[in-house]
Order: C-alpha cells, then structure tokens, then sequence
C-alpha cells in the first residue's frame, strides 16, 4: 500500500486541512455572525502549519471576509428556540467529552510508552526520570526556550518533561508544544511526538497537542495512528461546536478509511443539513 513506508512528504503531498484547533477552541463559542463569502485566489498557508497543508493551487477557494463597508446597524440574532437548541446540542455533546478524553489520554500513554526504546526520545526520557524533580518556585521556561534557541533539542525535552511531570497544568502544557514544534521544525520526529504525548498528559486533552500528533500521523502515513487522531480530532471539533471544521477532518479520515461507512453516512447527513447529526 501507499502508506507502508512512512517517509516525510513534501509541500505538494501534504493534506489541505486550512484550519488549527488550537487557534480556532477559543473562537467556537462566539455566536456566529453573518459575513458574505466570496471566491478569492487560494494563499499560502501560515508558517505554523505549513507542516500539514500543501503549496496552494489555483482553485478559487471560498473565504469569508468582513464586510468592508460600514454597518448599517441591523445585527442578525438567533430566535430563542434556534439559540435553546443550540445550547441544547452543545451540551449533550460536552457530556460525552470525558470519554472521549479518557481514550485520549490512552492512547497518548501507549504511544509514548513505544518511544521508550527509540533513539533521542529514549533518551530524553529517561534524563527527566533519572534526575529530581523540579525545586519548588522554580520557573524552567527560561532556561528551556535558551536551550532550544541553542539547539540542545534534548536538553529542552527533558526539562519540559521534568516540569510536565512536576507540576502538570496548561502552563506545563504550553511550554511542552513550544518544545514539540521546535523539535518537529528540526525533524525529530519521535522527540516531538514525546513532547506532544507528554503534553496530552499532564493537561487533557491539550487541543493543540492532539492536532499535533494528527499532523505528525498524517504526514508519515502513518497507516495505524493517523486515523486514531483524525478521529479524535474531528470529536474533539464536534465537541467545541466546530461542525464545519470537524467535516473537513472527518473527510480526511474517510479518504484513509473508506471502508467506514459510520463516517460515510455522517458525511452524507452533513452535506444535506449543513451540520453534524447528533
């Protein structure tokens, strides 16, 4: 098959997915407003996900863009009943996060638990279990951002561990990414699926940690773990209220699995309604 031999795939190869979720998690909960959508020329993708999508073609695409002429005054509103079902439906599906978390975090543990014999994450590894745990008031962030900047890609990895470990918390979290995109940068592929791993972790479920590891899966083929983390990002998308990002995902795990008809099927709802079934 196409994906046996994972390598890593060039610009024109990689998948267009045109959105982050951990730009996008604190934009879901604003209430939408209506914006006119017009074809523009496709542009090259941001830097930081220039890893995940592909060297733009000349398809017009569509983009939506403020209305560049003033407001008339008029704002659109939900009707009570549209706004009730809404919330209704948000809360129905934020009740089946903690499951969705709980295989989250399984799976982040048994993929880290497969880099314990692998090179620089090997290594990274058992540095952090090896030396004592961080002193109480003590801020590594620092120290850790002057190792990356210095190329110490393992030195970074460990500390960041240490402090995931230590502490735990979004902060631990963030500063986990940080490292697991300047070693992604440098092609460590198994030291940055630690630090993304170590990140899911000690703050589930990291959003910006499980588009990470998708990214990563998807773009060495990963025949096994790609669609595990489509899937867990299209849910986690679902969860947030995200309807038209979670479609694009779970498009682009029907195209690894097409055999799913479960995601066939919710595809084709989506296309008829414009929204996700429940």
């Amino acid at each position: 098959t196409p994906f046996s031999v994972p390598r890593d795939l060039t610009e024109a190869e990689a998948p267009l997915w045109g959105f982050d979720p951990a730009d996008r998690e604190s934009e879901v909960a604003r209430e939408p407003v209506a914006e006119p959508e017009v074809l523009v020329e496709a542009q090259p993708v941001p830097a930081a996900v220039a890893a995940a999508a592909p060297s733009p073609g000349t398809a017009a695409v569509p983009v939506r863009r403020l209305n560049p002429q003033p407001k008339s005054g008029w704002t659109v509103r939900r009707s009570p009943r549209s706004s009730t079902e809404r919330e209704r439906k948000l809360t129905a599906r934020e009740a089946q996060l903690p499951q969705l978390v709980e295989e989250i975090v399984a799976t982040a543990k048994t993929q880290q638990e497969g880099l314990s014999s692998k090179g620089n994450a090997r290594r990274a590894l058992a540095a952090a279990r090896e030396q004592l745990p961080l002193a109480v008031g003590a801020d590594p962030t620092s120290q850790i951002h002057s190792l990356l900047e210095a190329g110490e890609l393992e030195g970074a990895a460990t500390m960041a561990i240490q402090l995931a470990t230590t502490r735990g918390g979004e902060e631990a979290a963030g500063v986990a990414c940080t490292v697991g995109e300047g070693v992604k940068q440098a092609k460590h592929v198994e030291l940055a699926v630690l630090c993304f791993t170590t990140a899911v972790l000690c703050c589930p479920p990291c959003d910006r940690a499980c588009w990470h590891l998708c990214t990563l899966s998807v773009e060495r083929r990963d025949v096994v773990m790609a669609p595990v983390w489509l899937e867990f990002v299209a849910r986690l998308l679902r969860a947030r209220g995200a309807d038209t990002d979670a479609i694009s995902v779970y498009r682009q795990l029907l195209k690894l699995t097409p055999r799913r008809t479960d995601i066939r099927e919710l595809l084709r709802i989506s296309s008829l309604t414009g929204v996700l079934p429940d």
